[in-house]
């Protein structure tokens, strides 16, 4: 169940915002109560930090399967693209749902882009090593 929540959450707060998306929501999404959510996820921040745990999951799994499989860096770029945009949406960093990450819950967005950062030093450090 709670993988299910956090693939609905991630699902919503990418279409619609992460302040705009509310418990009642996900809950009307995944026809189950409230209480469940609450269940697995103590208060909408926690929620909001373990969907970004689970999209940064999701998209570094990806770079890991793609990363030295291809036949240049130049593509390999472009495959690592192309799975990122589909996981975040094309235009995630111009989108509101980042904009509201920022304003509304701006330490969760510090540290998933510090995160982010330090996980994508590492696919190149053990590759030019």
């Amino acid at each position: 169940m709670k993988d299910t929540i956090l693939e609905k959450s991630k699902e919503l707060f990418l279409r619609n915002g992460f302040k705009t998306v509310g418990m009642d929501d996900i809950a009307q999404a995944l026809h189950i109560s409230k209480k469940t959510i609450y269940q697995y996820f103590p208060s909408k921040e926690d929620l909001v930090k373990a969907t970004l745990d689970y999209v940064y999951n999701l998209a570094f799994s990806k770079i890991a399967e793609i990363s030295g499989k291809c036949e240049t860096a130049i593509h390999e770029h472009f495959k690592i693209k192309e799975s990122i945009d589909g996981i975040l949406g094309k235009d995630f960093e111009t989108s509101p749902c980042f904009f509201q990450l920022k304003k509304y819950y701006p330490e969760l967005c510090y540290e998933f882009e510090k995160k982010t950062l330090q996980g994508c030093e590492k696919p190149y450090r053990k590759q030019y090593k």
